[in-house]
Parts: C-alpha cells; structure tokens; sequence
C-alpha cells in the first residue's frame, strides 16, 4: 500500500493479545499485517484501535455463510440475490439493505460476527511475524462507521478457542511465584470481555483476595479452568500483581498484608514499546524485556545488550522491574540462595555485577542481601542514580524499620535523585509509588506523569497512571 512499516515483531515474543491491546490503547489507525508459520497473510484494519475489517487468505468466513450459518438469511434467497450481486459489483452487506431484504441493524451485526470469526482464527498461528502500518483507509469509516469492535471484546474468546492448555502455561509463566488480584471494577465493566457463568468463580476470588501462583505447569483441575481468564486479564491490564515468595501450593488464597506493611505499590507484567521499524534490522518485539535503563528509556535485549564504544565500565545494565519485594524468604532458602550467588559471583569492583545480584536477592526475598549489594554498586558508581534508587527502594520495604519513616527516607533519596538528574525517569517512578503507599494520589499521578514525560516508554508509570484513572471514574 506504498506504506512502510512503523514496527515489526516476531509472534511468539508479542502475542497477539498483548499487541492488540497495546494498539487499542495506542489508539491507532492503520493496518496490521500477520504472516504466520507456513507463509500466509492475514491483515487487520484497525479505527482509531478498534478492529474494523479483516482479510484473510481463506473464505472460511464469507458474509453468505455467516448470514446462512446465524439463520439471518435462508440460503434459498442467497442464491437468488447472488446474479444481481455479480452484475452490480456491490458488497452483499450493501444490496442486501437496499434491496431491502434485510434492516442494517441486522446487516451490521453479521458484519461484526463475521469480524470476531476472522479475529479469533488470527489467535491460532503461534509463530510468524508482524508488521504495524499507519495510515488512513476505508473501513471503520463512512458507511462502516458502525462495524467495528472493541479489541478488549475478542480476547478472552480468542483465548478460548484458539489456546490450548501447554501454550496457556507457557503465556502465563511471568506470573508464577507471583500474586494477582482483579483490580477494582465492577461485574458490569467485564461482562463485555465475554466472560462466562462458570468463570464468575474464579472473577469472584480474584476480586476477593489476592491469589498465588506458585507453579503454572503443575496446575491443578481447578487452577487450569481458571488459566483462560486469567491469561486474559493479564492482557487486558486488569490484574494487580506483586511479587511474592516461592511456596509449595499451586493457587492459594493468601490473607493480604495490612495496608501499613504494603501500601498499595504492585508491578505488574512489562509491555513494552513497539519498536521502530528500521532499514538495517527487524527489531522484535519483546514482550518479557526489562524496562528501560537510566534516563534514555532504550531497552536492550539479553541477548545482545547495547553497548557504546565509549560507555564506561561502571554504567548501569538494564534493571530488572522494580516490585515491591517478597517477604522474606526462610532462612534456610536465604541461606541456600545466599550459598549459591557467592559461589558463582566471585568478589568484583564491577558495579554492574553487584547491581545483578542485588535483583536476584530482591527477587528472592533477601532484602539484607539486596541491600548489601545495591550499596557495593552505590559506592563503586556513585554516579550512578539507578543504584542508589534500588537501594533506598530495598530499605523502604525493610520489615524491620518502621515503614512510615523508611518511606520518609525513601523519598528524600528519590527527591535528591531527580533534583541532580532531571531526566531520571525511574526517580520519578519510586516517588509515584511512596505517594502510592501514603494514599497521596494526586501526587502519586503528578510523579507517574512526569516519568513518563522523561521517558515516554517507561511502561510502569503509565499503567500506574491508567490505574489512578480507573479509580477516579468509579
């Protein structure tokens, strides 16, 4: 279409959920091409981010068979109609209302199940690629105004009917070890994503109490019925999640902290931008990278890290997201974790080093540990502003301090941070989530802006931001 190509991916790094999600917040108007394993091409319209049309290389999906199939039309009359069709070169859906056989009321609701047919068999291909273009065109405009859907809509039955069980587990492994709850919305704000009688269960539980998922390919019979909903939640940006420690159950109800042990502050899974599409490679689309470094907001892979011929060697790897912290872990499983990082990382003055085994200990629970590491990295780099805000975001969630004041402290540090590095965007991010903790959100939402008014594809501060605006319109 004499357009070129604004990002490209690859599908099994970008699922097909996350990107249409992500172009629905986007709110982009344009194509999206798919080009599955075996070489076909489907194409997706989209209107202002809500799919508008799809072309397919089949005719699985033609409107006479869907009129046919719906009992909107007998297949007599069809094949009565059909030599007017040929001669007129009209769209069935157009001369149908003409000729008056059917209203455009009913002519309009075959286009859209037509539309959600073709949209969930793009759910099926689980390798190939993708290539997002922006440009105006017909559909989802004009006469077709009003045949459109909301991508939100097609999720949770694409989901359904194109997942199956492994491929649901391997989607789903990000939030293994983790807990998830359904963030606060009403029964009828999810009744449009197509959730059925018997999954009111499991939306119930998650509404109630936060839920932990300790072993995603080990999942009982009721956890793996509840694997579908929640995987579509998790696209649709409707779960809390926070880390949590690594225990033996498969889905627990776990009693939430008090609000003055946790605040409110949660992480949830990183979706990142779509890259730029570019004349000497075909970036993919990461859907598990790690946020944006430093200030810049550029990711890099784990594959390939980028690295400046002049970067010097104390300079900040990628950080890993930045959760609240687990509770401790047991002390034997600090004690084996602790064991294992220091027979394999052998004592260093690379900051970066100490930075990495901070997350691990993060990660796992040991804030003693993570905290001693972030400041071996603190005193090596001290100009570096990502060690020191590690460092201080490990000591709020300190379990012996009392929190009030390590939030106190916390924000100082964070505070001091963006006043000598104004472009420092995760400062910005760990001042939002203190106010978070304090109920301040209308500071909270100033500081998740101004994040990402310095780095726009900082991701966690604008779903922070999305959230807030959530509960404001309750």
């Amino acid at each position: 279409m004499g357009v070129t190509s604004s990002a490209h991916g690859a599908l099994a790094e970008r699922p097909l959920p996350r990107l249409l999600i992500y172009l629905r917040n986007k709110a982009v108007t344009g194509r999206l091409e798919i080009i599955d394993e075996a070489g076909d091409t489907s194409t997706l319209f989209l209107r202002a981010g809500a799919p508008a049309h799809v072309d397919r290389p089949d005719h699985l999906d033609r409107l006479d068979r869907v009129l046919i199939g719906s009992s909107a039309l007998s297949e007599k009359k069809l094949l009565e109609i059909e030599p007017l069709r040929a001669a007129s070169g009209k769209r069935l859906g157009e001369l149908l209302t003409e000729l008056g056989i059917l209203e455009r009321d009913k002519v309009v609701d075959a286009l859209k199940l037509q539309l959600r047919r073709k949209l969930t068999r793009l759910f099926f291909p689980q390798k190939g690629t993708f290539d997002v273009f922006f440009h105006e065109h017909e559909h989802g405009a004009g006469h077709s105004a009003d045949v459109t859907v909301d991508a939100a809509s097609v999720i949770y039955p694409g989901i359904r009917a194109a997942y199956t069980e492994s491929r649901m587990s391997r989607e789903l492994v990000g939030l293994a070890g983790r807990m998830v709850r359904l963030v606060n919305v009403t029964p009828a704000a999810l009744r449009p994503i197509g959730f059925q009688e018997a999954d009111e269960e499991t939306l119930a539980t998650l509404r109630r109490t936060a839920m932990r998922i300790d072993s995603m390919a080990a999942l009982d019979a009721r956890a793996a019925g509840a694997k579908p909903v929640l995987l579509a939640l998790l696209y649709l940006n409707l779960l809390e999640i926070t880390d949590a420690p690594t225990a033996s159950g498969i889905f627990r109800a776990v009693t939430p902290r008090p609000a003055a042990g946790t605040g409110e502050a949660s992480q949830r899974a990183a979706e990142p931008a779509l890259p730029a599409r570019t004349t000497q490679t075909r970036p993919a689309v990461t859907a598990t990278a790690s946020p944006p470094p430093p200030e810049t907001g550029r990711r890099t892979t784990a594959t390939r890290p980028a690295v400046s011929e002049t970067k010097p060697a104390a300079a900040a790897p990628s950080p890993s997201p930045p959760p609240p912290p687990p509770a401790a872990a047991a002390p034997a499983a600090r004690e084996r974790s602790s064991a294992t990082m220091a027979a394999v990382v052998p004592v260093t003055s690379d900051p970066r080093v100490h930075f990495k085994r901070g997350e691990v200990f993060l990660t796992g629970g040991d804030l003693a540990r993570a905290a001693e590491a972030f400041a071996a990295a603190a005193k090596l780099a001290p100009e570096e502003p990502l060690y020191r805000a590690y460092l201080a975001w490990t000591k709020f969630w300190n379990p012996d301090e009392s929190r009030d004041t390590a939030a106190a402290a916390a924000m100082k540090e964070f505070t001091d941070l963006v006043k000598t590095r104004p472009a420092f965007a995760r400062g910005y991010y760990f001042m939002g989530q203190i106010y978070k903790y304090q109920k301040e959100l209308p500071k909270a939402e100033k500081a998740f802006r101004l994040a990402l008014e310095k780095d726009p594809k900082l991701l966690d501060a604008e779903r922070e931001v999305r959230l807030i605006q959530m509960r404001k319109t309750k």
